[in-house]
């Protein structure tokens, strides 16, 4: 599990740069990575890239989410986003916590360890510090739960 609370931190980032309200062509972008270190007799180690993207044009905060085993990929490189949350209060622990602990049950799942005996560590990417980025147009397709980004 996650000591920290990086949703917490993460949560801070988003109300500090991105206010709800926002203008509606304004995204937070937030890239992370990600460790899976097994602790058994091989210490074997995979990594991910994390991507969050925030949209808070009313009182609704979207939370938009993927991984990537590339980390030399960025968030402009997809326009396709899954929808994790979509809430006035909850998107936080809903949309970041529950994220990360999906993505640390798969990483330990491909390392063939459980869990509680995987060390798991997000770490924000020295090389891309969360911003707020202009788009020029989306759409977000509710029913699918998809966000779809003209960048």
């Amino acid at each position: 599990m996650i000591t920290m609370c990086f949703d917490k931190v993460v949560g801070l980032f988003v109300e500090s740069l991105l206010p709800r309200s926002s203008a509606e062509n304004k995204l937070l972008e937030v890239v992370f990575t990600v460790t899976a270190t097994e602790h058994g007799g091989q210490w074997r180690r995979i990594g991910r890239l994390g991507m969050f993207l925030f949209h808070r044009p009313g009182n609704y905060t979207k939370v938009l989410w993927r991984t990537s085993n590339n980390s030399m990929k960025r968030p402009d490189d997809f326009r396709e986003w899954p929808v994790v949350a979509c809430h006035d209060s909850a998107w936080s622990s809903d949309g970041i916590s529950l994220s990360l602990i999906d993505l640390q049950r798969e990483m330990c799942a491909e390392l063939g360890t459980d869990p509680e005996e995987c060390g798991f560590a997000a770490d924000f990417d020295v090389t891309f510090a969360p911003r707020v980025v202009e788009i020029k147009d989306y759409q977000y397709d509710s029913n699918k739960r998809t966000f779809f980004i003209d960048w």
